[in-house]
Formats: C-alpha cells, sequence, structure tokens
C-alpha cells in the first residue's frame, strides 16, 4: 500500500488537496478535499491504468463544475419538492436552485466545501478520512451536522465510501457520490453494459420530482434486470418516450453482498453494493457542451442513495437523522478483470 497527499492548488483562497491511495495491484484512487471528490479511480490491467470513472484535466474544473462530476453529494441527494419539508412539527423552506425545487442540497453542500483531511492504513486498507462540520445557518438545514466521510481502498480492488453523521437537532440526511462512470472508451458509451436489479423506478412529474408512485420496469426502456448496451438502451428510451438522458430512479433492495447494479465491458465490470434502497441513473456528457448538446453521452452517473424526496412519500425510506443519533452508510465499487 502507498499514500500520498499533496497541495494541488490554490483556489479563491481554498487550499486544495489530493489525497492518493495505491493498493498492492497498483489500483490508484485520488480524492480531493474539494468537494470531497473521487477524482480518480484507476485499476492496473497488464501494465496499463485503465480508468473507471470520468474525470476533469485540471482541479480548478472541479471549483467552477456545475456537473457535480464525482463529488459527494449531500445532506441529502436528489430533488425536494418544492424545497420544503416538515420536520420534528417544523416547517422548512429553503433556497431552491432548479425549477423551484432544491436539487443535491443547493450551494452549500457537500461538493462546495473544502473538507479537512487526512489519510491512513488500517488492517490492510488505505483510506482517506474527511470531515466536515454544516452549519443551518449556511444550507438551510436544522441542526449543526459533523459529518465523516472516508473513502477505503483494499486489495481486493474494492473501495469503499461510507459515511458517519450526527448532529444536535433532528434532520435529514442522504448522502451520495456523484459518480459518473465510463468503464472503456472515454469518448462515448459504447461497449458498455448495465445490469440493474430493480423491479420498480420511481414516476416522476416533468420536473423530475418523484410522484411517490413506483411503476414496474417489465416491457419498459428502464428494464435493467437483464445487462443491457448502454447505446441500444438509449434509443429504446428515446424512441418509445422522446426522453433523451436518462434521469431517473430505481428502487433497490438494500445489499452489501450482493449488487445492487454491474457495470460491464468484455473486459472489465465494477458491481455497486448499498445498504440503501435506491439508484438514481443518469447519463451526461460533462466534459463536452457541444456532445450534450447532441446527446453524444460518455458517462453514466449511478448515485446510490436512498430513494429522492423520500421526506415526502411513504414507503420511500427514511432519511430523518434524530438528534445526537450516530448514523452511518455504505456504497461499495468491486471491480473486477473478466
Amino acid at each position: 500500500m502507498k499514500l500520498d497527499e499533496n497541495v494541488v492548488a490554490n483556489i479563491g483562497g481554498h487550499e486544495i488537496k489530493q489525497f492518493t491511495l495505491i493498493n498492492d495491484h497498483q489500483t490508484r484512487v485520488d480524492v480531493l478535499s474539494w468537494g470531497a471528490t473521487l477524482q480518480h479511480f484507476e485499476v492496473n490491467e497488464d501494465g496499463h491504468l485503465q480508468p473507471l470513472i470520468v474525470s476533469y484535466p485540471t482541479v480548478a474544473e472541479y471549483v467552477s463544475d456545475h456537473w457535480k462530476l464525482c463529488k459527494a453529494v449531500g445532506p441529502v441527494a436528489g430533488r425536494i419538492a418544492g424545497a420544503t419539508f416538515t420536520l420534528a412539527g417544523h416547517h422548512y423552506h429553503l433556497q431552491p436552485n432548479e425549477k423551484g425545487n432544491l436539487l443535491h442540497s443547493g450551494t452549500y453542500g457537500f461538493s462546495n466545501i473544502n473538507w479537512e483531511g487526512h489519510i491512513g492504513i488500517d488492517d490492510d486498507t488505505a483510506k482517506v478520512v474527511l470531515h466536515h462540520h454544516f452549519n443551518p445557518h449556511d444550507d438551510g438545514f436544522p441542526g449543526h451536522v459533523a459529518v465523516t466521510m472516508t473513502y477505503s481502498l483494499d486489495n481486493a480492488n474494492r473501495l469503499t465510501i461510507t459515511w458517519q453523521a450526527q448532529s444536535d437537532a433532528t434532520t435529514l440526511f442522504n448522502p451520495t457520490v456523484h459518480t459518473y462512470f465510463n468503464i472503456n472508451n472515454p469518448a462515448n458509451l459504447n461497449g458498455q453494459f448495465l445490469q440493474i436489479n430493480s423491479q420498480y423506478r420511481t414516476a416522476l412529474r416533468d420536473d423530475k420530482v418523484p410522484t411517490g408512485v413506483l411503476t414496474d420496469v417489465a416491457a419498459t426502456p428502464f428494464d435493467f434486470r437483464q445487462k443491457v448496451a448502454l447505446p441500444t438502451a438509449l434509443q429504446r428510451l428515446h424512441a418509445q418516450t422522446s426522453q433523451i438522458p436518462f434521469d431517473d430512479a430505481f428502487q433497490v433492495t438494500s445489499n452489501l453482498t450482493q449488487p445492487i447494479a454491474i457495470l460491464s465491458t468484455a473486459k472489465r465490470r465494477v458491481k455497486i453494493f448499498s445498504d440503501r434502497n435506491g439508484l438514481v441513473m443518469f447519463t451526461a456528457n460533462p466534459l463536452s457542451a457541444s456532445a450534450q448538446m447532441q446527446h453524444h453521452f460518455n458517462a453514466v452517473a449511478l448515485e446510490a442513495q436512498t430513494l429522492p424526496d423520500a421526506i415526502h412519500h411513504d414507503g420511500f425510506g427514511n432519511i430523518v437523522l434524530p438528534a445526537h443519533h450516530q448514523y452511518q452508510c455504505e456504497i461499495i465499487y468491486q471491480y473486477e478483470r473478466i
């Protein structure tokens, strides 16, 4: 195992650090303090480093980024209808940032914070441990919330992402990492297949907020129970719904031993495990505005979380963090050579 820590930029008064983890197989993970960002996830295949995620060429692009490229998202990932919710008898109205709703916790969420961090090795696992104290006067969510986020890389080529949180007031907590995968050709999604172990997806309003209804994926473009080539899935989506990108949430069974999703090529695969009940799928091209406009997508974001807007819908899961309660959740990315 190898570890490294460097200051890679000083932008707007923020000293941005890069934390590097390298296991005994030369699998490499780079994490930026800005946004608790998964900057690189690369695996050694016969002496060649194969990227598994999409990355910007420069650190400055992560600071100005609006795609939340591989950044931590929280305290609440996804959309909150009307940017409002009622909790413990109090009504909260946050600053909307998309069509009158709150998306990914708005301006002061996890992705726009320069986190404190340190690196270390524990039980043959290399770790980056990041932490920040969030203030209700900044993000509008109740409570002073202490959050610790850990990236752990082991010698089984497993990257585990863990959050621990505690608040002095009852609040909401449903984080994720907005990981944009591409495990083949960085220019497009050709040769990549997706399987999602889900029977139901959330029905959505026109503004992409869940209606509260779960719909069966059978005989629809949203059926990924058997692996589907991503270009084929996009063609079916447009032909049957006129929708261009995927931006959809699937109900999954929380499981840290059986994958909720698998992204694969003929040579490699990444299995995703989660202890929560949702997976958001989003196709995009964050590296090229012109390609994005032409719907030439080169990335699929797979965001494990509790189903979006759960605070407004019974049966969508519990995202309430009671005061003084210690909370933990986990996502695992498992790389395998085929």
